[in-house]
């Protein structure tokens, strides 16, 4: 394809035969927190920062990589005007995933938003993102911190 340095998102099924299909690749890095979030907390490497580096010349060096665990989890969008939208985080800070171990959670809308019954990765309400040493601490943090998050609608949305 001609792409040599940077990211690369690539989608791929392997079908019941086993032959791969490839769904769809691009020259960005993943959607949704993986590239700019969950990508750092699982290494402790700025990859968005590398890649706008790369593009204007700038040689980049990959430091010695961390090899974290990590959740991503997201609260599925719901038929009806959200009325209530608690328990994500107002303030996170860049530097939260150099941390060895953490969750943070974040909302991709508001309170008042018309949500309708998910049709698209777009229709996402929010996520949590958890990292840890281990697979169990990342559940862990990732289920408890799931529950202090509430999402409640109102009204049917057509």
């Amino acid at each position: 394809l001609g792409l040599f340095n940077g990211p690369a998102h690539t989608e791929l099924i392997l079908s019941s035969n086993q032959s791969i299909i490839v769904v769809e690749t691009a020259a960005r890095g993943g959607g949704f927190n993986v590239f700019d979030r969950m990508i750092p907390a699982v290494t402790g490497f700025d990859i968005a920062k590398a890649t706008a580096d790369i593009s204007i010349g700038r040689t980049v060096r990959i430091p010695r990589l961390k090899s974290n665990c990590a959740i991503l989890r997201f609260f599925p969008s719901r038929a009806g005007k959200i009325s209530r939208l608690d328990g994500f985080d107002k303030n996170w800070t860049e530097n939260t995933f150099f941390s060895e171990e953490g969750v943070e959670a974040g909302a991709f809308a508001s309170v008042g938003h018309d949500s309708r019954v998910a049709l698209s990765d777009g229709d996402r309400l929010g996520y949590v993102l958890s990292w840890a040493k281990d697979m169990e601490q990342a559940e862990r943090l990732a289920t408890k911190r799931e529950k202090q998050i509430t999402v409640e609608t109102e009204g049917e949305l057509k």
